[in-house]
């Protein structure tokens, strides 16, 4: 294999050539997190921003896709709180730059990944570890550190 500073070369590299250069593509809104949710799965379920340490004191951000969805009773989100709930993940996203991994995630075909589901059912969640980008060692640990104390979302 390719070691040293080649390696690290062609590394950076491959990486760029997966980050769209494009910025619209590289954010995203609520509504376009619904959108492409319902357009994979064919319903508007509960998607948000998840961390937890894992091991030596690292931490594992994901983006978790939830069984229950926008009309069930189990679901007791109005349409105005399910988008203000996913423009909350879309900023957090926006701000990791990260929208463009979760964007390309959510337009690929639905596919079994590693033993995890690939439909969001009501036991468990469809789970995108943004640690898994090509891009997630450029955020700011200290960044993300803010955005959970802010949101409360986790850890």
């Amino acid at each position: 294999g390719r070691g040293g500073l080649a390696g690290e070369l062609a590394g950076k590299l491959a990486t760029e050539a997966q980050v769209p250069v494009n910025p619209s593509a590289r954010e995203t809104d609520g509504r376009e997190l619904a959108e492409l949710c319902f357009a994979k799965y064919g319903r508007y379920h509960d998607m948000t921003l998840l961390r937890n340490k894992v091991f030596d004191g690292q931490w594992q951000v994901a983006f978790n896709i939830y069984g229950p969805c926008l009309g069930q009773r189990s679901f007791s989100y109005t349409e105005k709180q399910y988008l203000e709930k996913l423009d909350t993940a879309a900023l957090m996203l926006n701000s990791f730059d990260q929208a463009w991994f979760v964007k390309e995630f959510l337009t690929q075909p639905i596919q079994p990944r590693a033993g995890l589901p690939s439909r969001p059912r009501p036991d468990s969640a469809v789970t995108l570890r943004l640690n898994n980008s090509p891009s997630w060692r450029e955020v700011d640990p200290e960044l993300v550190e803010e955005w959970f104390a802010i949101t409360g979302l986790g850890g």
